[in-house]
């Protein structure tokens, strides 16, 4: 279980890491797109980064699991920030990155899954 946990928590964590890692490689390339080609590129992206999206909150709730059944591991994780790390990946997506996806995907017809994911965050905008 110990070690199963540990592979788990690193394969969840490479792959959130690399979907923040492809975000910043490509903005270049975008930037150098007109506005009717950028809003073409968006919506090819979408699927993939959903469905791989699962894996932001599943490190997160790994590394915690971690911290709290192997006490060895705990402090490995922590001198490293790792928890840290993670949250601060989430808080820049819901903060930075959803808004902006819930802007570039308001003309463009969802599955379900993915307009209930990109709805998120609606409930509290009306009732500011």
């Amino acid at each position: 279980m110990d070690i199963t946990l540990k592979i788990l928590t690193g394969m969840l964590t490479a792959l959130t890491m690399s979907l923040t890692l492809a975000h910043a490689l490509e903005r270049p390339g975008k930037l150098r797109l007109n506005k009717k080609q950028y809003f073409a590129v968006q919506t090819i992206y979408y699927p993939g980064f959903t469905i791989a999206g699962i894996a932001e909150v599943g490190s997160i709730v790994a590394a915690l699991l971690l911290l709290m059944l192997t006490p060895k591991m705990s402090l490995q994780l922590a001198r490293a920030g790792c928890p840290r790390q993670l949250v601060a990946v989430e808080v820049i997506f819901w903060i930075l990155t959803q808004p902006l996806n819930k802007y570039w995907l308001q003309d463009t017809e969802l599955s379900r899954s993915a307009s209930r994911f990109f709805e998120a965050g609606s409930a509290a905008e009306a009732a500011d």
